[in-house]
């Protein structure tokens, strides 16, 4: 919230993409000599682990394959240094 005793809860639309704004009505910054308040705007920064375990890496092919998204094979590094000239 915007002061330290505040805590907001925000609900995460579905479908919400990395850098996307999202709007919390009413619990924005104080309005001059008014009892009424801003909206307050969050911005949704997604972080993307860039190592995965083999448990996780079988669990994000199965939501991909539940998406319709080809999953590729696993690459070798020789195959991923050859990926990177081309």
């Amino acid at each position: 919230g915007i002061f330290e005793d505040e805590k907001v809860q925000v609900r995460i639309p579905e479908g919400c993409q990395n850098e996307q704004i999202v709007r919390v009505k009413g619990m924005g910054m104080p309005r001059l000599n008014s009892d009424s308040r801003g909206d307050m705007y969050v911005h949704i920064n997604v972080l993307i682990p860039k190592k995965v375990t083999k448990k996780q890496r079988e669990l994000l092919e199965k939501v991909a394959q539940e998406f319709g998204e080809d999953v590729a094979d696993a690459r070798s590094p020789l195959q991923r240094l050859r990926d990177a000239f081309n």
